[in-house]
């Protein structure tokens, strides 16, 4: 185990890969690393809500997002894993989801955001953490990016498709461009294999639209997409899938 732990060092991280499409490198160093260690707190606090151990650690900086976090999480949600770390020992690369959580509709990738506003890259973070997830059994179906307000009130939900080969296309971008060495090391003859059977058959995704559409207004079939789905919305579909079994 510790031979594979220390193979598994320079594996590129999920973040790592899509950093150079995300915009953040035009924003003051500062004002990233502050966002970071705030959002990392944040994250510690709600794993101790999620696992049981209580709130720990809030203060003036995170008390916001952390009371946004509460209201999502007291909607009876089931948590399966909490701040999973998964591995892919073929494409050399690794990311851990905050939480794996069942819903009526099957199991669900879900990752807390304390940003100032949603991210383009998000779906393609999401559907990298399904991808892994699933290579190690999951039968990822959902995948949810809760974004945390900052004066506690309701988070909204964004909800993203689940596409391995979307990420695939960003990862082979990266690695083309950004990381010559990985390119020949690490782009297995299986991950080219999958990026052939990608691009014969592929499957882009509206980003403006699916950061925007909501599951209700899609199931409902209408044309009016909210910002993102409410926590009002997350109750009433557990409800009409209740009602529905």
């Amino acid at each position: 185990m510790f031979k594979k732990e220390k193979s598994r060092e320079n594996y590129l991280r999920v973040t790592k890969v899509l950093y150079p499409f995300s915009g953040l490198q035009h924003i003051n160093p500062d004002v990233l690393e502050n966002a970071a260690r705030r959002g990392t707190k944040v994250h510690k606090i709600c794993e101790g809500i999620a696992s049981g151990i209580g709130e720990i650690g809030t203060d003036d900086e995170t008390w916001g997002y952390v009371e946004s976090f509460k209201k999502w999480f007291e909607t009876d949600i089931k948590i399966i894993e909490i701040e999973k770390r998964f591995w892919d020992d073929q494409l050399c690369f690794t990311g851990q989801v905050d939480f794996i959580i069942r819903t009526e509709e099957g199991l669900a990738i879900v990752d807390i955001k304390t940003s100032s506003k949603p991210s383009k890259t998000w779906s393609a973070q999401g559907c990298a953490y399904a991808y892994l997830a699933k290579k190690s059994g999951y039968d990822i179906k959902k995948i949810f990016f809760l974004h945390l307000n900052k004066q506690g009130k309701e988070p909204k939900i964004y909800e993203y498709d689940v596409n391995d080969y979307f990420f695939f296309a960003i990862y082979t971008t990266y690695i083309h461009f950004y990381h010559k060495e990985q390119k020949m090391n690490n782009l297995t003859e299986k991950m080219q294999e999958r990026l052939d059977k990608w691009r014969k058959n592929p499957k882009p995704i509206d980003l403006e639209k699916k950061e925007r559409e909501t599951p209700v207004s899609r199931r409902n079939g209408k044309n009016d997409y909210g910002d993102a789905m409410t926590l009002e919305d997350w109750n009433e579909e557990a409800k009409k899938s209740q009602t529905r079994k």
